[in-house]
């Protein structure tokens, strides 16, 4: 079985980081890309610019999005990707606050989830886990 496809994008460095560690331990996931902006983001989605070769940046089945990020926020990729026509995707949507306001937009406009950012590694791995466990049919999402 091929590993699932995620996608990272967030604008600081040290929580992509965090992510990227996470996730690498699953042996069944597999980060296609460590974006840092919502354009990149769209880039990738559409296989575009530098993301055209999809052998290299493949479709993800996931995408962990920041909620805040400078020029295009995470709320706006998730109403661009309501316009497109793109392969099925799962949005799960960080931030580092549990704004009830935002959890609710961000759910609204299709969003697959809504997390707080955790404060420890262990957090993440738990997230990672959460992911893993959806896409290999364990947990309800």
């Amino acid at each position: 079985m091929q590993p699932h496809v995620i996608l990272i994008v967030d604008d600081l460095e040290s929580d992509r980081r965090l992510l990227e560690l996470a996730f690498q331990k699953s042996t069944q996931l597999r980060i296609g890309g460590l974006l840092e902006n919502g354009e990149q983001t769209m880039d990738y989605l559409k296989g575009t610019g530098p993301y055209a070769d999809r052998e290299k940046y493949p479709f993800p089945e996931v995408v962990i999005l920041n909620y805040r990020m400078p020029r295009i926020s995470g709320v706006e990729v998730l109403e661009w990707l309501r316009t497109q026509a793109l392969p099925p995707l799962k949005v799960m949507v960080i931030s580092g606050s549990l704004d009830a306001e935002n959890k609710r937009r961000v759910l609204e406009l299709g969003a697959w989830c809504y997390f707080e950012k955790p404060m420890e590694l262990t957090g993440w791995s738990e997230m990672a886990r959460y992911v893993e466990n959806i896409l290999s049919g364990s947990e309800q999402g």
